[in-house]
């Protein structure tokens, strides 16, 4: 099995490429998105960590190594292989390091997956978890399993917690700029079909290849879920933004309502 070396590991490039990319923008991408992290919502050694769409541990690893003994990371995917081999490698050098496998069906991941849902309810107790994070997560789902996420991540944040998730936010600037320029992310990210009010897809056949969403329909999910968008930063996939400067996706950060 090809491999490629990452913090001491050697890493399946073949389990990597599912999810972001292999060996040769494994590293730049980890540290972009820690880079993210960290400027949006800190993580502080203590925090309890969830993370959703963890992989092959691209971030799990790096992220090890800043826990205290006190703090603790879980991340949760849907591949039973990534899943397995993080097991395996990463929780027996890091004792507060847990993965879950979520047998849920997932047309590009999962496709004989048992549960229709992924937003399984996960073990951990209500309003124990301060961070919580999922990078291009959003844009493989539809609106019901966002929701039931949402509706999850209620449950489990602390009154001072902190989400962060990414997005294709949708609006004329950004379809009007990649229709005429393409996208950097690829050529394919045009979003030409409205499948219903707020989404839009790239390709109908495949949908679930890239999702995009209005920023009012995102708003409304959040009220709906008891939860409120604290800070808004553009990413560069458009080429239609001012500031792009925190990754090829857009990203929110959420919390609880009222707090």
């Amino acid at each position: 099995m090809e491999t490629f070396v990452y913090h001491g590991y050697e890493v399946p490039e073949r389990l990597a490429v599912l999810t972001g990319g292999g060996g040769e923008t494994f590293d730049a991408v980890a540290t972009e998105q820690l880079a993210i992290l960290q400027r949006l919502i800190p993580i502080e050694p203590e925090h309890q960590l969830l993370e959703i769409g963890c992989g092959i541990g691209k971030l799990a690893i790096p992220l090890a190594n800043m826990l205290s003994p006190n703090g603790r990371y879980c991340g949760v995917d849907v591949i039973r292989d990534s899943i397995g081999w993080c097991q395996n490698n990463i929780t027996p050098r890091h004792r507060n390091v847990e993965f879950i496998h979520v047998d849920a069906m997932s047309h590009m991941y999962n496709p004989e997956g048992g549960s229709q849902s992924a937003a399984t309810r996960l073990p951990f107790p209500d309003g124990t978890i301060d961070r919580i994070f999922l990078f291009s997560v959003f844009t493989h789902m539809f609106e019901p399993d966002i929701r039931d996420y949402l509706s999850e991540f209620r449950r489990l944040l602390k009154p001072s917690g902190r989400i962060l998730a990414t997005w294709f936010v949708i609006d004329d600037a950004a379809l009007a700029a990649v229709r005429k320029n393409g996208s950097s992310l690829g050529p394919h990210i045009l979003f030409p079909y409205q499948i219903s009010m707020g989404c839009y897809v790239n390709v109908i056949e495949a949908p679930l290849g890239a999702v995009g969403y209005t920023l009012p329909c995102i708003q409304g999910m959040m009220i709906d879920s008891g939860l409120r968008i604290s800070n808004t930063k553009w990413g560069y996939w458009s080429g239609a933004r001012s500031n792009e400067r925190d990754g090829g996706q857009d990203t929110t950060i959420l919390e609880l309502a009222g707090t």
